[in-house]
Formats: structure tokens, C-alpha cells, sequence
């Protein structure tokens, strides 16, 4: 769908981005290269054909494993309408989760009241390695 493909593309402080924006763009070049329209096929479905090309970076913007970017990315786009401290806060245990998150915005220099659509993947890639670090201590 024409949808998707817009939103594998999505730039920053647009609002189809998402998810799957950010872990698309980590790790390669989305661009939606043509569109087919839906009057194409038999039957005609109700919504067009985006096509997008992947070329994958030589080397991934994140540098964290793929499991600790993937929960940290859903966990933030959990809550896209709220503040990025939101999501944050969610991959702690209560009684740490408020320090925990400050800490990751305050060594990447991301605003707490930023929201998730305003973040750029390198800042991602950066909140990932602060997390992951942490998980190690």
C-alpha cells in the first residue's frame, strides 16, 4: 500500500512517521520509487501501489543489537502522542524508571517533552547505545 511505503519514508516531524520508519531507516535507504495505481489490478483494490527500494547502509546507524533498538524504538512510539520520557520510562522498573530515562536524554541531549515523531534515527541509534549500556551495568 501506498500508505506503507509513505511511511517507510517518513522524514522527521512528519505524521506518518512511525516505528517502522525509524527501524527502516537504521538500517538502509528507503525511497518509494513509483506508485501503481489500484485501477492496475483486477479487481481494483481500494487504495495504490507504493513501490519502495531498500538500499541498505554499509554500515547501520545503530551500533546497539537489533533486539535493544527494536524494544526501545516500539516502547517510545508506544506513547507518540506523549512525551518521549513517557515511552522511556516504560523500560524500567518503577522505582528506577524516571532516573533511568532522564539519563538516556540527558547524555543523547534530547528534550523530555520531545515527542517521538521529532526524533531523528541517529538520536535513536544514540538513546539504544545509552540503554544498552545500561542494561550491562
Amino acid at each position: 500500500q501506498l500508505e506503507v511505503a509513505r511511511r517507510l519514508c517518513s522524514p522527521i516531524d512528519n505524521e506518518a512517521r512511525s516505528r517502522i520508519s525509524i527501524m527502516a531507516q537504521m538500517y538502509a535507504e528507503p525511497q518509494v520509487v513509483f506508485v501503481i495505481p489500484g485501477s492496475c489490478f483486477v479487481p481494483p483494490p481500494k487504495v495504490d501501489v507504493g513501490v519502495v527500494r531498500f538500499v541498505p547502509r554499509a554500515s547501520p546507524i545503530a551500533t546497539s543489537p537489533f533486539g535493544v533498538v527494536e524494544k526501545l524504538v516500539r516502547q517510545v512510539f508506544h506513547y507518540r502522542q506523549k512525551h518521549v520520557l513517557k515511552g522511556l520510562m516504560t523500560l524500567y522498573p518503577d522505582e528506577m524508571a524516571k532516573e533511568r530515562a532522564h539519563e538516556i536524554l540527558r547524555e543523547v541531549r534530547v528534550s523530555p517533552s520531545t515527542t517521538s515523531i521529532r526524533l531523528g534515527v541517529e538520536e535513536y541509534a544514540a538513546m539504544a547505545q545509552v540503554y544498552e549500556r545500561q542494561c550491562n551495568e
